[in-house]
């Protein structure tokens, strides 16, 4: 995992110009990782090295069933950040499609259980310490969901946790910017348990206190597409964040495409299967797995008790 702290301003509003053009941070990056991306594809390497880098279907093989991505990539943040607190007096807001998420989540980890992760729904006007926002922010109306939600259920000194596609493109840029003024400390993680050959990541605000921006930014038209007066610092972290996980990332699309060249060397390819069981064994060590819910896969639970030892 790669994880950076961005820094927070204290300010009670945003400038807002009609203007057009991006901010172009990491430009140059985001060319040579998509133009690579592109190589991969086009020359069918990507699905065969996939297989040696990706963690994920391993952590559902070790307990054969089907985990979402979500679960594990949240466990993951929590080791990092520490933002879950295991008692009934710190009650989690889950924004996602599906109940069955809950679900997941007290079946596979002690962090939580059926009375401190609730679900959101819109006639909802609890607080909570946490709000774990599990949908795309794309649109205006989806910022405009999301800040209504913190305004309404983020108890003061709460943290906040969103996933976004990219941290380079205008729309993310902006959206990580404003929510940085309601919040003291933000951090930006890339866990080693997701999709760590493409670019997204997970954003993670603690200590809300800044109500009162939340309405100047509502009554904005479009504000999740116009050009905000950002300090330059604060781009210039962001570049730096970005070139420190975007060089991850092309590691991953690297050995992704290494991997292909050994394809009449069984024995090299076995190797790099074998230090990814040893990963995925470490991982699950690591991150608060309930280890008596479920029928383990025995080969890696073998790696997995040699590690205990």
């Amino acid at each position: 995992m790669s994880y950076y702290t961005l820094p927070s301003f204290n300010t009670q509003d945003i400038l807002f110009e009609n203007k057009e053009q991006d901010y172009n941070i990491s430009q140059t990056l985001v060319y040579y990782i998509n133009d690579f991306y592109k190589y991969l594809c086009e020359n069918n390497y990507y699905e065969f090295g996939l297989k040696y880098i990706y963690m994920y279907p391993l952590l559902n093989n070790y307990i054969n069933t089907n985990i979402s991505m979500y679960i594990y990539n949240i466990l993951e943040v929590h080791n990092i950040c520490n933002i879950i607190i295991t008692d009934n007096d710190n009650d989690t807001l889950l924004v996602d499609e599906f109940q069955d998420t809950i679900k997941q989540f007290i079946n596979i980890t002690t962090l939580f259980n059926k009375d401190n992760i609730h679900l959101y729904h819109s006639i909802n006007t609890d607080k909570y310490p946490l709000i774990l926002y599990n949908k795309s922010i794309t649109t205006t109306n989806d910022f405009s969901n999301l800040l209504n939600i913190i305004k309404i259920n983020q108890s003061i000194k709460g943290n906040l946790v969103i996933r976004l596609s990219d941290s380079f493109s205008k729309q993310n840029i902006n959206i990580i910017y404003m929510l940085s003024i309601l919040y003291h400390k933000i951090i930006i993680i890339k866990p080693n348990s997701g999709n760590n050959f493409l670019s997204e990541r997970y954003i993670i605000y603690k200590n809300f206190y800044n109500t009162s921006v939340i309405d100047n930014i509502l009554n904005e038209y479009d504000f999740i597409n116009k050009n905000i007066d950002i300090p330059m610092f604060f781009l210039n972290k962001l570049d730096e964040c970005n070139t420190i996980m975007g060089q991850q990332q092309m590691d991953c699309l690297l050995f992704i495409n290494q991997c292909n060249y050994y394809k009449d060397k069984p024995d090299k390819l076995d190797g790099y299967y074998k230090k990814l069981k040893l990963k995925t064994a470490n991982w699950i060590s690591n991150n608060n797995i309930i280890k008596n819910n479920f029928e383990y896969n025995n080969e890696i639970n073998n790696i997995i008790n040699n590690i205990s030892k």
